[in-house]
């Protein structure tokens, strides 16, 4: 084998790892923070009422891995992205962003979407 061959050959080697390398970081990855899972809402207030049952039934919010997920209202679903920063939870939907806090094993949104509505969620299966 020539020199020229061996350079070439390595060469081709380089840029298979470079792309193995920059392709592995292109998945749904990034570093699982605990607070994935699927929340749904388990209390609600407004104007001073507690709300319960169908008043708050019907939405849903999936944290998955790498800050997306899906947010649900009355059947209807899109894709929101998610970030944490301490105990407070910023979710984009359609443009919009919603903050809330991570208490006691909750996620509460204090108005969510500028409903004027305080809503609870609980992971599913955790009320």
């Amino acid at each position: 084998m020539t020199m020229k061959r061996i350079k070439g050959i390595i060469g081709v080697l380089v840029a298979m790892m470079l792309a193995i390398t920059i392709l592995s970081g292109c998945g749904d990855g990034g570093e699982a923070t605990g607070y994935e899972g699927k929340y749904v809402s388990v209390a609600g207030e407004m104007l001073g009422l507690e709300l319960t049952g169908e008043d708050i039934a019907g939405w849903a919010i999936e944290l998955n891995n790498g800050g997306k997920g899906t947010m649900e209202i009355d059947g209807d679903s899109g894709n929101i992205k998610w970030s944490l920063e301490g105990e407070t939870i910023t979710i984009n939907v359609d443009g919009e962003e919603i903050t809330g806090t991570f208490e006691d094993d909750k996620l509460v949104f204090d108005n969510i979407m500028d409903s004027g509505m305080k809503l609870t969620f609980a992971k599913e299966g955790e009320r």
